[in-house]
């Protein structure tokens, strides 16, 4: 009995969240019936660092039927996320249907409707169906005539950028003041947004200043980014202290209101971060 597999497809997930450009917080996993059909046609699976590659058997070993069959294959995959902060650091389409579904196929066109497989779980994040033969709009996939040209797929997933928002707690009343941003490079001062800094009133009752930074993409591992520059208050001019600020994650962002009915453009996206002084 020969036993040999012979590359059939990759399937690339990239995420520019993480720092290879590479997800490996989600994983591929095959329908139900999908998985009966593998076993049937000597397909296996294997995970890799950036996603998965399907062998298909070419030796004689019984269930090794994929090169002799004439039907079409069809391949269905569910999309599931390990991690709960996914849709926090990833950019959906539309914030409308963020998880909602999404589909994908290696058709050029958009294929047929598929219906959820019976092991879909909430929280799942899409569907992937690979083809393998002749489709019905005439599509030749991976297989033709008994001959595998491999296929190469790639599911790319957009990441959130996020406005940074300091909010600086003068905890021990110490009345400092002139609050300036400074790049942690450059250590020069960073132009404000609009109205910065303003005020809040923070649960406990003191107050916050809030210091707010350009759209900035999120970023697994985010390299220290922003300096702060303050005064002590007064009236005899100090020289000014600099200490390091923190870098935004994904664990605690918080969104604006959405865009009033005459007003165009997405809501805006903050990564909160709290800076006692």
């Amino acid at each position: 009995m020969q036993i040999q597999y012979e590359p059939l497809a990759s399937i690339r997930l990239r995420h520019d969240y993480f720092q290879d450009g590479n997800c490996p917080v989600i994983s591929l996993v095959p329908a139900v019936e999908t998985e009966r059909a593998m076993q049937k046609l000597g397909i296996r699976m294997v995970a890799r660092d950036f996603g998965t590659e399907l062998f298909y058997n070419v030796g004689s070993m019984p269930g090794g039927q994929l090169l002799q069959t004439e039907d079409l294959v069809q391949l269905s995959f569910i999309l599931r996320s390990t991690d709960p902060l996914f849709h926090n650091y990833t950019l959906p389409e539309d914030e409308k249907s963020a998880t909602d579904p999404r589909f994908f196929n290696n058709l050029e066109t958009n294929g047929p409707a598929i219906d959820l497989p019976g092991n879909w779980r909430d929280g799942d994040l899409g569907l992937l169906t690979i083809y393998i033969g002749e489709t019905e709009s005439g599509e030749t996939k991976i297989l033709d005539n008994g001959v595998v040209t491999p296929g190469e797929y790639t599911i790319a997933f957009a990441v959130r950028s996020t406005r940074w928002r300091y909010h600086l707690i003068d905890s021990g009343n110490t009345g400092y003041t002139n609050f300036q941003l400074l790049d942690i490079e450059t250590r020069q001062p960073i132009p404000p947004p609009a109205n910065s800094p303003s005020t809040k009133q923070m649960p406990d009752g003191s107050t916050a200043v809030l210091l707010t930074t350009e759209i900035i993409p999120l970023r697994q591992r985010p390299g220290a980014r922003f300096l702060l520059s303050m005064e002590m208050g007064g009236t005899e001019r100090t020289t000014p202290t600099t200490i390091n600020l923190p870098s935004a994650d994904a664990s605690h962002i918080s969104r604006d209101d959405s865009p009033t009915p005459d007003t165009s453009g997405d809501p805006v996206f903050y990564s909160d971060m709290y800076v006692y002084l």
